[in-house]
């Protein structure tokens, strides 16, 4: 949702695949959500042949753990930056690996390519580098703090890094009951199928036609629960059958059952006017509304 809005708004938008986990690759498939999947590791070859002098060796000439490179002081380059503000003051050093150079390598493909999928128009100009482009860490709290030394070591390790690196930090999800990812749309889209069938006969949650309208329903249910949310807040789900009531004003199905509601309310206005029985709807200009005076 975020990249859509900032496509609208005319931003070049490239998205990273960092969802490798399976499981949350088949819940965001199941919502709809047009992510991109993930590569396999990136190449690091460039990124280890660079910056290995940068590396500091283990202390007091000692062996590294297995996997480290070396390690990198990250309160030197916040110096170099003049970029404290913001950081955790606990960022220190940073044991590299290949695993992180892995990750590095992947953002820096993203901007070596970008804008290659932002929409076509002034989104860029043909020209731009990536000092003119802004990396936007979209993270959860508990991984804050590993995502702000990722951010500096890549600011260490490649000259061409942006910038401009935000983070946008989400808070927690919880639940009364401990579930995965794909558990909980399960849950949602039972429920979905359980209160079409008590508004419009059991029989219709058995109907195949119905399949694609719940499936719709679920995934707009889960969206509306997350985006009614302030990202940092913390989102407590309330797993309840009555969480999703077409007659609360909490849930998405109450919004997309009265959508629907006011579209029958507006396709019949049109037939009716084709019909002769109502008029043509006059221009909104011409309209005294100071004559709505009651709530």
């Amino acid at each position: 949702h975020l990249a859509r809005a900032l496509r609208a708004h005319g931003a070049s938008v490239r998205l990273v695949p960092a969802v490798r986990d399976p499981h949350m690759r088949t819940f965001l498939q199941k919502l709809r959500v047009d992510w991109p999947a993930a590569s396999e590791k990136a190449a690091t070859g460039a990124l280890r042949n660079l910056p290995l002098a940068e590396l500091s060796p283990a202390p007091d000439g000692g062996a590294l753990p297995p996997g480290v490179l070396g390690t990198v002081c990250l309160k030197e380059v916040m110096r170099e930056r003049g970029c404290a503000a913001g950081y955790d003051p606990n960022v220190d050093k940073c044991l590299v690996t290949e695993d992180l150079l892995s990750v590095l390598a992947e953002l820096q493909a993203a901007v070596r390519h970008w804008p290659g999928d932002g929409p076509p128009g002034p989104a860029a100009a043909p020209d731009a580098d990536a000092d003119g482009c802004m990396a936007l860490h979209v993270v959860s709290c508990e991984e804050e703090f590993q995502q702000q030394k990722l951010d500096l070591l890549w600011w260490k390790l490649d000259e061409q890094a942006p910038r401009t690196q935000k983070h946008l930090v989400c808070g927690p999800v919880k639940a009364a009951s401990a579930l995965t990812a794909p558990e909980y749309y399960e849950l949602r889209h039972a429920q979905v199928c359980k209160a079409a069938a008590l508004k419009r006969g059991r029989e219709i949650s058995q109907d195949p036609t119905w399949t694609e309208v719940f499936s719709v329903l679920s995934a707009a249910t889960i969206k509306f629960e997350m985006l009614s949310t302030a990202p940092q807040s913390q989102l407590l789900l309330a797993l309840a059958d009555g969480s999703i009531s077409t007659k609360g004003t909490k849930s998405g199905t109450f919004v997309m059952y009265n959508c629907a509601r006011l579209a029958t309310l507006f396709e019949g206005y049109k037939h009716s006017r084709e019909q002769g029985l109502y008029p043509t709807f006059p221009p909104v200009s011409s309209l005294d509304f100071s004559l709505l005076q009651d709530e």
